[in-house]
């Protein structure tokens, strides 16, 4: 898994790699010095398109980047009748999406959100976290309610932040030690990610606020308008007067399974690491793990006794590379 993600409390390592050690063809770096703080509207509307449930999505997007080095050349191409064959699909599915009706459209959901409080960051523009926009399918807009921290701006595989994750139906004692390692974690300077879910995500959240104000950002399967689950609006409020809530939903839905699986994907993508305080093996957790890995995070497992499902799924990830993690020292320790 490459090494641990922190020497110290203070930050990165000096010679860690700029990127993460994740697949050199699913991989993208986006130089920070050439990201533009706001891409023109009609490309905001492009990428609009590419954030619904339905197609094209997010991975027709990714095929349109291995071609395009940014968001604007791919639109610029798009608009110029310029791309390869292969890409036939992709421009029958966004050219809707390129008409003046389209646009204007896409104005009015964005003018909504800024109404309601909130920032639209898109693929490509400066805000946008380098360490997500480095994964092989990143959202194409991220919708922003509160501050991101500064330190989810640092260059891809660096930013110091660590995803606390597990089940919804923790044990009383995995929900107090999530809350512990949280609020170690982030009185580093150190950013948690979650998402908000019941259990250990909410657990993560709360010790992240008592260490440090702006400690924590919550990762949400649902619009920011509509949050999941509905006992966490109080600490989703608090998140987001002092961190921040994220959503690649643009509207009011109904809410998929999909949803969770993109939220787990997105959660592990903003993090240097994952750590999964308790979880069975078959849950939603798993694919944080997979994603995790995938993206070249280094994963951390606690330790439970065999006899436990949480145990054997433990061990389960350990044979598969992740770390033992007793507490926030391990994360820390370049040994």
């Amino acid at each position: 898994m490459g090494q641990p993600p922190f020497d110290d409390a203070r930050g990165a390592r000096p010679n860690a790699p700029a990127t993460p050690p994740s697949r050199p063809d699913r991989a993208r770096a986006w130089p920070p010095h050439t990201a533009p703080d706001a891409l023109a509207p009609e490309v905001h509307a492009f990428l609009r398109a590419f954030a619904n449930d339905g197609p094209p999505g997010p991975r027709a997007l990714a095929r349109l980047l291995d071609h395009y080095p940014t968001p604007t050349a791919a639109y610029a191409a798009l608009q110029g009748g310029d791309l390869p064959s292969a890409l036939a699909d992709v421009a029958a599915a966004v050219r809707p999406a390129l008409t003046a009706a389209a646009q204007a459209d896409a104005a009015r959901s964005f003018a909504r959100q800024a109404a309601a409080g909130d920032a639209v960051v898109a693929l490509g523009e400066r805000r946008y976290p380098p360490s997500l926009a480095a994964i092989h399918d990143p959202p194409p807009l991220m919708y922003v309610r509160g501050a991101l921290p500064p330190t989810l701006a640092a260059p891809a595989g660096l930013a110091p932040a660590v995803a606390i994750v597990g089940t919804r139906r923790a044990s009383r004692g995995a929900l107090a030690f999530a809350r512990r390692l949280a609020y170690d974690v982030a009185s580093t300077g150190t950013t948690v990610v979650s998402g908000l879910a019941l259990g250990i995500d909410g657990a993560a959240h709360e010790g992240a606020l008592a260490a440090a104000p702006d400690g924590t950002v919550a990762v949400l399967a649902t619009h920011l308008g509509a949050i999941h689950p509905p006992v966490h609006t109080d600490l989703a409020h608090r998140i987001a007067r002092e961190g921040a809530l994220l959503s690649d939903v643009p509207r009011p839905r109904r809410t998929q399974r999909r949803a969770f699986v993109r939220r787990n994907r997105i959660v592990s993508g903003l993090a240097r690491a994952v750590v999964v305080v308790e979880a069975p093996f078959r849950s939603g957790t798993r694919h944080t793990v997979d994603f995790a890995m995938e993206q070249g995070r280094d994963v951390f497992v606690v330790p439970h006794a065999a006899t436990r499902e949480a145990g054997r799924a433990a061990a389960a990830w350990l044979r598969e590379g992740a770390r033992p993690l007793v507490d926030a020292a391990d994360l820390f320790d370049g040994g």
